[in-house]
């Protein structure tokens, strides 16, 4: 299952993850925010405000991309991205992980 990290400007392909794997890698509680279409999922530290996590602009400018309403709203710190929805977390839709190799490879 293709799922992505986004953090401090790098995009990282992960081999699968489970939502533990997603709790790990964030490093605390999550929060999900979705795609406009519910297909893309990223998951964020939902205390990442509190906790002062830096703005993470690259995951920022994907949710803006994929959910226009969310435009102006920042992310914060590491961010996984998936497809699907918390209770069946699957692989990026293809759309999304087109783009993100993009950013990962430029």
């Amino acid at each position: 299952m293709a799922v992505y990290r986004i953090y401090d400007g790098a995009v990282t392909k992960l081999a699968g993850i489970t939502f533990d794997g997603i709790r790990k890698t964030i490093g605390g509680y999550v929060e999900p925010v979705y795609s406009a279409d519910g297909k893309t999922t990223l998951w964020c530290n939902e205390d990442g405000k509190p906790m002062g996590l830096p703005k993470n602009g690259l995951a920022s400018a994907l949710w803006w991309h994929i959910n226009p309403a969310a435009n102006g709203q920042y992310l914060l710190g590491p961010i996984v991205v998936t497809g699907g929805n918390p209770d069946d977390i699957q692989e990026v839709p293809a759309e999304v992980a087109v783009l993100l190799d993009e950013w990962r490879n430029p």
